[in-house]
């Protein structure tokens, strides 16, 4: 029975590829993770580095999120007049001329926080249309009934592919400076380019778009999702993870400076995060069997909560370098796994809670309100960082997130929740891998679907 219960769950981690076209844009999309990874861990850095100000490298990423956010809409709308191997094909490409600039400035030792920002925004920019024309190819390509296992393995390549990127682009900062780990990632958009191009044309056939009188505005979309009691707090909930707890990743430049000066000692670090999303499928799937979806919300804050307290406590206690850094490494490990978690289940909820015919708008705008959530939390925590001791900003907002909590659960019932009940395949469409640059806007310095960039995405958009 174990055995069996441990094949499943590395069978739900890493399901098989449905198709070998599925598997060679797995393995090519994992590349470009690394690559994206090691890019977003340079920017923050070099950003950190250049002003010693926890803002400056919180900003880089807010200049991708700003961007995604802009290109997002007219981005979509594209994909119903361009095939979509072209669009994708096109964004690679700039984005390809667009590092591949800032690896020749990095060389030249010119690469300055305007044009990290730059590059950034470009990613953005490129990551918006992008992003919906590769979840469409992934369900072409996908056999009838298994795009669940093909969500789930690119969910997987996505986590793993940031912890490894983080890992060694650290490495590679620190013994040979910032154009060898960006000449990398500009290299790894060609496997990926090459299998895009390699496609069968149908898989890119343009699809009409609906008509216009049938797209309801953000502000009905607002007011929908509002009066539905289920989306209303599952709103509230993300909107105060992304405010409170996510931009404790943008600030790790700054929190790993507190144990070192190298940049492997940030890498560490912002893997640990990276493969904490390895473990929420897996998580998912042993809370589906054992609890309601309310206690897993609860608990999951309650465990964010105490996870941003404890990585405080290690920062406060004089342990030394190497244990300081391992037990932070252990804590945000476990962050970054909760954080998925509870993500996951927030935003398969808003789904189901809503009409399929309106499913598209309501994403949308909640992808939006939570990243700009996320956004401004980090340019607050940024700016606050600067200005004092890093380690009481995880402590307060891990109070803050607790004391939350309390709050709306003594206000509100939330037995509302349990009645989604969403299923697990529909949540593996909702995984939080957050990692690559162009993935999730909170760690681009990185959350599912789509996550954010460094500092906080998946690489579905990077890709």
């Amino acid at each position: 029975m174990e055995q069996r219960g441990f094949k499943g769950l590395v069978e739900t981690l890493f399901p098989k590829p449905a198709s070998r076209k599925i598997g060679e844009m797995a393995a090519a999309s994992g590349v470009s993770t690394i690559g994206g990874t090691m890019c977003s861990l340079t920017f923050a850095y070099l950003a950190f580095s250049e002003t010693q100000s926890a803002f400056a490298a919180v900003l880089v990423g807010v200049a991708y999120t700003v961007s995604f956010a802009l290109a997002a809409r007219p981005g979509s709308a594209l994909l119903s007049k361009v095939d979509r191997r072209r669009v994708v094909a096109l964004c690679m490409s700039i984005k390809v001329v667009g590092y591949g600039t800032g690896t020749v400035l990095a060389f030249m030792g010119d690469l300055s926080l305007p044009i990290l920002l730059a590059n950034s925004a470009l990613g953005g920019l490129t990551a918006g249309p992008q992003y919906p024309a590769w979840q469409q190819l992934l369900q072409r390509l996908s056999p009838k009934g298994q795009l669940d296992e093909t969500d789930g393995l690119f969910s997987s390549t996505s986590a793993v592919g940031a912890g490894i990127g983080a890992l060694v682009g650290g490495a590679l900062l620190d013994a040979f400076g910032a154009g060898v780990p960006l000449l990398l990632n500009t290299l790894s958009y060609l496997p990926i380019l090459t299998v895009v191009l390699l496609l069968p044309a149908a898989v890119g056939k343009p699809q009409a778009a609906a008509p216009a009188s049938e797209t309801p505005s953000a502000w009905q979309v607002m007011k929908l999702m509002w009066n539905n009691r289920l989306t209303r707090f599952g709103l509230v909930f993300m909107v105060l993870i992304e405010f409170l707890a996510w931009p404790v990743i943008s600030l790790l430049p700054k929190i790993a400076s507190e144990f070192g000066s190298s940049a492997h000692i940030y890498g560490i670090l912002l893997g640990a995060v990276y493969f904490g999303g390895v473990l929420v499928a897996g998580l998912l799937l042993i809370a589906k069997e054992r609890l309601t979806y309310r206690i897993v919300i609860w608990l999951s804050l309650v465990t964010v909560a105490t996870a941003l307290t404890l990585l405080a406590i290690v920062g406060f206690l004089p342990l030394g370098t190497d244990p300081s850094v391992a037990l932070a490494a252990v804590v945000l490990l476990l962050l970054g796994a909760v954080l998925g978690v509870v993500g996951s289940i927030l935003s398969a909820v808003t789904q189901l809670s809503v009409d399929s015919k309106i499913e598209g708008p309501v994403l949308a705008l909640y992808a939006s309100i939570t990243l700009a959530a996320g956004a401004v939390g980090g340019m607050i925590q940024g700016l606050i960082a600067d200005s004092l001791e890093i380690w009481w900003l995880p402590l307060a907002t891990g109070l803050l997130v607790l004391l939350a909590l309390v709050y709306l659960t003594r206000k509100h019932d939330f037995k509302v929740f349990d009645k989604a009940d969403p299923d697990h395949n529909v949540l593996r469409r909702h995984l939080r891998a957050r990692g690559a640059p162009e993935d999730s806007p909170l760690t681009q310095t990185t959350s599912g679907g789509a996550s954010r960039p460094l500092s906080t995405g998946t690489a579905a958009s990077r890709n």
